[in-house]
Order: structure tokens, then sequence, then C-alpha cells
């Protein structure tokens, strides 16, 4: 057997490397490892104070609560696919339907003379009233639609911002310089 021994001159580069950032912006809260510590992929390295993040979490999951309870579903419930099935638009339905009833009645009495043009007037108000806020009332819903939509998106974008307090390392390695201390924003 025989051996050879090279001398040879050179650098030795990673494989892979990569400068880690936050992609939020928050106070360090701690930096969990150190230059030569090795490090397997999804390790958290650093923390960041999820404080305020957490806070505005909290703010968009009751946006959506809101939205949520003004169209009358719960947290995991579809959209409403029909916006008569929705209590304000069934409220404003029934009152279009009461002042149809009314001025069909208002019609029959001003026929027959038992009542004056002012009343017949009033009645027809009424329904020009009842049919304009029960458009409006469709409306809303479609309104409110939009407004779960993007509350929704803000939510996930929020818990998104959250989890990004932690920085994970994107694959197995070591630490090659810090330049992060706790405190550092």
């Amino acid at each position: 057997v025989i051996r050879r021994r090279v001398q040879a001159v050179g650098s030795l580069y990673a494989l892979e490397e990569s400068t880690i950032s936050a992609e939020v912006e928050a106070r360090v809260e701690r930096v969990l490892v150190d230059v030569g510590d090795s490090v397997r992929e999804g390790q958290t390295l650093v923390q960041l104070d999820a404080t305020e993040l957490s806070y505005e979490l909290d703010r968009q999951r009751a946006i959506v609560r809101q939205v949520r309870a003004q169209l009358g579903i719960g947290p995991g419930d579809p959209l409403p696919r029909d916006p008569a099935q929705v209590a304000f638009v069934q409220r404003a339905a029934a009152d279009l339907y009461e002042a149809e009833q009314r001025f069909h009645r208002a019609e029959q009495l001003f026929r027959d003379k038992l009542i004056s043009q002012q009343d017949l007037d009033q009645a027809s108000a009424r329904l020009q009233g009842a049919r304009a806020a029960h458009d409006l009332a469709l409306q809303q819903v479609e309104q409110l639609k939009a407004q779960l939509q993007s509350s929704e998106a803000a939510r996930k974008l929020a818990e998104k911002k959250l989890a990004d307090t932690e920085i994970r390392a994107p694959f197995p390695g070591s630490i090659k310089e810090r330049r992060v201390s706790p405190g550092e924003f």
C-alpha cells in the first residue's frame, strides 16, 4: 500500500450559504445560537418580541368575528349564498311586504273615496322608502362579504407575521457569523 500526500493552498467554500434576516420588524428577544454552532433545518435561531404582532392578530380576529356576526354566520360557516337569508335583509323584506300591503289597502280606500290623496301619497312614499331600504340591505350583504374576505386575509397576514418572529434555519449547517444581539431592533 502506497500512500500519497499532497499539499495545496486554497480556500474552502460552503456548498450553501445564506444571510438570514427577519421578515418583520421587532426587538430581538433571544439569540439561541452562536458562531460555530451546528443547526438543523427549521431550528429556531432568533426569537423576536411578538407582543405587538400578537395584539394585531387579536385585533384582526376580532374584526373577522364582528363581520361574521353582522352576517349571522359562525366561525367556520361559509359565506351566505342567498342574501335573503341574512337577518337584516329579512327584516327589510318584512318591512317592504308591510309597506306594499298598506299601499294596496290605501289604493283601495282611495278608490272608495275613504282616504285623501295625501294619505295615499304617504303610503306610496313609505313603500318607496321600504324598497330602498331592502335594496340597501342587499347591497350591505355584498359589502360585508367583501369586508369579511378582506378581514380574513388581514388575519392570515397577521398570523404569518406572528410566526415570522421566530427566525429559523433554512437548511442544516453551521453558524458562520452572528450580527445581532438581544435588545436590538
